[in-house]
């Protein structure tokens, strides 16, 4: 073999490794790009079941505040309870910002308990608003 053949063939196995490379790194890439993409979604359920559960500790605040007779209690209590009950239906149709989520079986069955928490809590809420002008509080 002179040096000219092992020349080329250097040369081959230098393009192949490159090229090889770079094919590999392009898929990474597109590989990454993806995982993150389904994070983000995750990421926006992650904060609006945490912004739910802000919502029943304020507005368990305010009804505390109702309790000692604090101006607006009530009317935040209302606010944050409306503000509440948009951001559960966002969460359980799954739209949440304009993104889809696309739910497990899983996902779908501890929303589904989490709803009914979320009526028995508003039922309670909307009870004690009712009799805050009567011996609840007095």
């Amino acid at each position: 073999m002179t040096f000219k053949t092992s020349l080329k063939k250097f040369k081959k196995v230098n393009f192949f490794v490159f090229f090889s490379i770079i094919f590999l790194f392009i898929i990474y890439w597109y590989i990454n790009s993806y995982m993150i993409s389904l994070q983000e979604g995750d990421s926006r359920l992650i904060n609006v079941s945490g912004k739910q559960r802000m919502y029943s500790q304020r507005i368990t605040k305010y009804i505390l505040l109702i309790f000692r007779k604090k101006e607006n209690a009530e009317k935040e209590v209302k606010r944050v309870l409306n503000v509440w009950q948009r951001r559960n239906k966002q969460l359980l149709s799954g739209q949440i910002n304009g993104i889809h989520l696309n739910y497990d079986a899983q996902i779908k069955t501890e929303l589904a308990l989490l709803n009914k928490f979320y009526f028995q809590f508003r039922f309670q809420v909307l009870r004690i608003l009712k009799k805050k002008d009567s011996k609840l509080i007095k």
